[in-house]
């Protein structure tokens, strides 16, 4: 039962966070600095965002609205291994 609480409680995040990301890529593109300081904030702060899909997602948003390649590992603001 926590196991299922815990992924919903998850996908809520990461879904809340895409979707925050993907409208600051689209809508503020000057700002996208900003959003990419803020994804490794998030990443850092919110453990679960340290999946390969999830930080795949994140960089492909960041990718658009920079307009230069940033990977999952750029996103990782220390050493720390990708789930």
């Amino acid at each position: 039962m926590l196991n299922v609480m815990a992924t919903k409680t998850q996908f809520l995040v990461v879904s809340a966070f895409t979707e925050e990301l993907e409208w600051t890529a689209a809508d503020l593109a000057e700002k996208a600095e900003i959003a990419h300081g803020t994804a490794q904030s998030y990443i850092r702060d919110y453990p679960m965002l340290m999946d390969k899909r999830v930080l795949k997602k994140i960089a492909t948003a960041l990718t658009s609205a920079l307009g230069r390649k940033i990977t999952p590992r750029d996103l990782i603001a220390d050493e720390a291994e990708i789930a």
